[in-house]
């Protein structure tokens, strides 16, 4: 009975409190370098956004909206093409627009995961 406390209680009891108590991130949930990877994909696809539907808009401008992680633009488009869908989606920016969006949910994915570490 003693061996059957120790190795099902006692042992992952310590366990836990090494992990809690830690200062060592061992058992990260989130990868830092995904995250990472998940933001910089997302800044790139929002500047190429940017600059293929605004022309016009200055380079400072497009830099600062993907820094920000500036979706408006996108969630814009999908508005206005989703009336027609069927249509859009073969000749309008609507997948485009849909995979962007995605990419922002796995970087706001990466980052709740993050913050449970």
């Amino acid at each position: 009975a003693r061996l059957i406390a120790e190795r099902r209680l006692i042992e992952p009891a310590r366990e836990i409190a090494e992990d809690l108590l830690s200062g060592k991130k061992q058992h990260l949930m989130a990868d830092p370098k995904s995250l990472e990877d998940a933001e910089g994909t997302l800044k790139a696809m929002i500047g190429d956004w940017l600059k293929d539907v605004h022309p016009r808009m200055s380079e400072a401008e497009r830099t600062r909206r993907a820094a920000a992680y500036d979706m408006s633009s996108v969630g814009e488009t999908l508005a206005k093409e989703v009336r027609y869908s069927v249509k859009n989606l073969l000749s309008g920016n609507i997948v485009r627009a849909l995979l962007i969006q995605l990419q922002s949910v796995s970087r706001d994915m990466q980052q709740a995961l993050a913050a449970v570490d």
